[in-house]
């Protein structure tokens, strides 16, 4: 069954991500003692540039309890460093074999500003360690490199 992929505005359905295929199981991000894997988790590292304002948010959201169930509020929130900006990473545990589906989106005070003219970002969680590399935000994927699981996050 093909799901919806989100509204004119970039926001997901109402409802998408909840229900019927939605994960119940609770992910939390990796620490940073975490190998990469945990038995049937994978850790993915999203990295997507945006320029923001002082003091906003930069928030991976999608069908994931980790990811905030389509919540930016309660979304995956990145990090970035003086150094390192407008790049903004975080890592997180998934289920392996998972099909994910997500937006960035930045929370600016009690504004969501959602990635605009794009159908929901995709990914298929793997037996391999996977660095995602978004680009910039409202842009498209650049590459997704993937390491074996011996190799460590």
């Amino acid at each position: 069954r093909k799901r919806p992929k989100g509204s004119a505005r970039g926001r997901p359905e109402a409802g998408e991500g909840e229900g019927e295929g939605a994960l119940s199981t609770h992910m939390a991000p990796v620490s940073q003692h975490s190998s990469g894997v945990s038995g049937l988790f994978t850790t993915v590292t999203f990295k997507v540039s945006c320029e923001t304002c002082f003091g906003d948010a930069l928030v991976v959201t999608g069908n994931a309890p980790t990811l905030g169930s389509w919540k930016p509020e309660k979304g995956f929130k990145l990090e970035t460093s003086p150094h390192e900006y407008p790049l903004w990473t975080g890592k997180v545990q998934l289920h392996t074999g998972f099909s994910l589906e997500y937006k960035y989106t930045i929370l600016r005070g009690n504004e969501v500003i959602w990635e605009e003219g794009l159908v929901n970002r995709t990914l298929r969680t793997s037996n391999e360690i996977l660095v995602v590399n978004d680009g910039w935000f409202n842009g498209i994927r650049v590459d997704v490199q993937t390491k074996p699981l011996n190799e460590g996050g």
